[in-house]
């Protein structure tokens, strides 16, 4: 942890040109920056030792029950103006942990990947459409980098894969979270993701039927709240009873 701390980055300097050159940025950055109130450490990832780098733009959590600080990798530094939304994306992470919404992680004790990506994937499933409405009220245009990220999952070959136990439930969460995104983003049906969704729906017709059960509920629910995202949470545990041994909601 103190390696860690030793490599970050000071944030003014890091973040100075995109909150010149992005209104949205400088928008989002002035209006919720000050809700993150524990210790953030910036971190060049390609500048760190190879067994510390983390997934390049990925809110990592380091050390957060024992320590209370969380860090952001970044590819440039100085950020430039490309990088304004993946920025502004991995600090609404922070905000929405700061806020009180609930995630899910796997036990302590679990070394198991295929358990660490289910919990990744319960909570990008909500947390992803949190962070698009926040981006969206800061003035953000993400349809473009949206669609993009849509084609190019449809273009993978895993998309045709077939997938079993924890696996399947994990690409019924990825579905969710398309229709939950496409909601947000897109008012029309030309679009990349709306494909993705229906290639999914034609591939997979097994996953559907618990994924618009779990959407379903979470239109009716609603998200915008801690205790909405909880009861999100428990409603998916009942769907998927397996879950409850494997995973713990914090």
């Amino acid at each position: 942890m103190d390696y860690l701390i030793s490599c970050s980055i000071c944030e003014e300097k890091l973040l100075q040109g995109i909150l010149g050159s992005s209104t949205e940025f400088k928008n989002f950055y002035e209006t919720e920056r000050s809700k993150i109130k524990s210790p953030l450490i910036w971190l060049q990832n390609d500048k760190l030792r190879q067994e510390d780098q983390i997934s390049q733009g990925r809110l990592a959590n380091l050390g957060e029950l024992s320590t209370g600080y969380v860090a952001i990798t970044v590819h440039n530094n100085p950020a430039e103006l490309s990088d304004a939304t993946t920025v502004a994306h991995e600090l609404a992470h922070a905000i929405i942990r700061e806020e009180g919404f609930p995630f899910i992680g796997p036990y302590p004790e679990c070394r198991d990947s295929s358990v660490i990506n289910l919990a990744f994937s319960l909570n990008n499933m909500i947390h992803d459409p949190l962070v698009i409405i926040k981006l969206l009220k800061s003035g953000f245009v993400l349809r473009e980098e949206y669609e993009n990220e849509c084609l190019d999952a449809i273009r993978k070959n895993n998309i045709g894969n077939k997938y079993s136990g924890i696996n399947s439930i994990v690409f019924t969460l990825f579905y969710v979270q398309q229709l939950l995104e496409n909601e947000l983003l897109f008012s029309d049906s030309e679009n990349h993701c709306t494909k993705l969704i229906e290639k999914i729906e034609e591939l997979y017709p097994a996953n559907i039927a618990k994924g618009k059960q779990i959407f379903e509920f979470i239109r009716s629910n609603g998200f915008n709240s801690p205790d909405k995202v909880r009861q999100i949470y428990e409603k998916i545990f009942d769907i998927y009873p397996g879950i409850r041994d494997l995973t713990v909601i914090c």
